[in-house]
């Protein structure tokens, strides 16, 4: 009763505010972001708010091109890319975005101590693990100023290499001050309101005067709120709402995540298997999700225009019964215990109760389930505090190892696979661009015949868009709504 008159009084402020401001564009975000700082905003809610309010060296435009951001232009000398930055440039308060700021961007991200989460897509820059790790000082570091120029000195060329310039850790970052195309206004516990940068480079092509993002993550409710005009874009339950429904696939994986890290019943792989091998996935997808998500067998999207030279093997009940007998004979025991862990969302509850039902129909097993906030997931996952996860991975940038990425477990002793190995693949694959897809292949194999994780299924992404809102723009990579040619009428 209590939590009920919670979201009422919740959503009786939200209401009376949007009638207030019927003018001002709401974007439903779903979440709070974790954070707001352009170099730890890994998550995509994170990005989403990140991507709108700073501005990386190169940005996306809207037919998703790469073309100049903080630099005006960029030329190619073997490893080296020399920008050039764009004159007058300011920060959203007037005062000036200084070379030298673009620089220390770099240097923050690599500082070891700011535990930025985009650290290690900067190794491919030389000196760049070496300065992260203390080796070397930042005169040695392959980011540097010359000649009223911005030098970024690689290691080894890569074909993603700009991809990453577009992501907002290569904008300052100093409180207060913002270089993308709207800025904070105010930042609260239900929504962040959003105000035009009148000082953004480009900000004669921005439209949108204000708006602002709220969260709300139950379907029902968010259906209400569009029902009744008081939310004009959002991700839906496209079940539950018929019209007005943008759908794309951004190469979003949703996978089983096993806590195989220090001494547990998961460190046996034939478990592992057991467990994937009971799951239907394609009833999963038409039955559960029902919003044209597509059954996963290995862990990269075609949308990276990709094939998998291995897969998984779909269910197998029988198998999968086998593979438990031989788990319960090394392990030496009958009695397996394990929980689910899980987002609260009505979905996601939805979801792990299938997993849950799937697994003890099929094995027998019965496992408990643990659902959590959003935020609460990301923590326990990190802290190692779970057995399985219902977890999820998007790509930050437009290459196939921007999916791989999230198995090297950098800060954590793997010991069911070769994680050397894997690592060695990963590297060999950024090092030799016409050999990369076999490396790529052989990384993924790595992954799923060890069965680490076992994927799900790829998911759509459903979002309302209202009638009034023109010119959207969605970048799929990183799963971004660019907020800058959006109109509001």
């Amino acid at each position: 009763m209590k939590k009920f008159l919670v979201i009422f009084l919740i959503l009786v402020t939200f209401f009376s505010c949007k009638n207030e401001q019927n003018n001002e564009l709401v974007f439903n975000i779903y979440s709070a972001p974790k954070s707001i700082a352009p170099n730890k905003s890994s998550d995509t809610i994170s990005l989403q708010v990140a991507s709108t309010i700073y501005e990386g060296l190169l940005r996306l435009d809207d037919k998703n091109e790469i073309v100049g951001g903080l630099a005006s232009s960029y030329a190619k000398e073997g490893n080296k890319y020399i920008f050039d930055i764009r004159e007058g440039l300011k920060y959203s308060d007037g005062s000036n975005i200084e070379l030298v700021d673009i620089r220390n961007a770099f240097l923050e991200t690599l500082n070891k101590e700011y535990l930025s989460q985009y650290s290690n897509m900067l190794f491919v820059i030389k000196n760049g693990k070496e300065y992260y790790e203390g080796k070397v000082d930042e005169k040695e570091l392959g980011v540097y100023i010359e000649d009223g120029k911005l030098i970024i000195e690689l290691k080894e060329d890569v074909p993603y290499f700009t991809y990453l310039m577009t992501l907002p850790f290569t904008s300052p970052n100093i409180k207060g001050k913002y270089t993308g195309a709207f800025y904070i206004e105010n930042l609260g516990d239900q929504e962040i309101k959003l105000v035009k940068n009148t000082n953004y480079w480009r900000s004669n092509e921005v439209k949108l005067e204000k708006f602002k993002y709220v969260y709300f993550s139950d379907f029902s409710t968010i259906n209400n709120l569009i029902k009744n005009g008081s939310i004009d874009i959002s991700r839906v339950d496209s079940e539950l709402l018929d019209g007005n429904i943008n759908s794309y696939y951004n190469g979003r994986i949703w996978y089983l995540d096993f806590n195989v890290f220090g001494d547990n019943v998961l460190n046996n792989v034939h478990l592992r298997n057991a467990l994937s091998l009971s799951i239907d996935r394609q009833k999963y997808v038409d039955k559960i999700k029902k919003d044209g998500s597509k059954k996963a067998l290995n862990l990269i999207s075609d949308i990276f225009n990709y094939e998998p030279s291995y897969t998984i093997s779909d269910i197998d009940v029988n198998k999968a019964k086998s593979e438990l007998d031989i788990a319960k004979k090394e392990l030496n025991t009958n009695d397996i215990k394990l929980e689910i862990l899980a987002g609260n969302t009505p979905v996601e509850v939805k979801e792990v109760q299938y997993i849950q039902s799937q697994i003890k129909e099929n094995l027998g097993l019965e496992f408990s389930v643990k659902v959590v906030p959003y935020k609460d997931r990301l923590a326990n996952i990190k802290e190692l505090k779970y057995d399985i996860a219902l977890n999820t991975w998007s790509p930050k940038y437009d290459n196939p190892i921007s999916i791989l990425d999230r198995f090297t477990y950098k800060k954590k002793d793997v010991k069911v696979f070769n994680q050397k190995e894997f690592q060695n693949l990963l590297n060999e694959a950024n090092k030799d661009i016409l050999n990369s897809k076999s490396k790529i292949q052989q990384a993924e194999k790595l992954v799923l015949e060890n069965m680490v994780v076992s994927p799900l299924y790829f998911s759509i992404e459903n979002q309302y868009i209202s009638k009034k809102v023109k010119n959207v723009v969605n970048h799929p990579i990183g799963n971004i709504t660019d907020m800058s040619y959006m109109n509001f009428k």
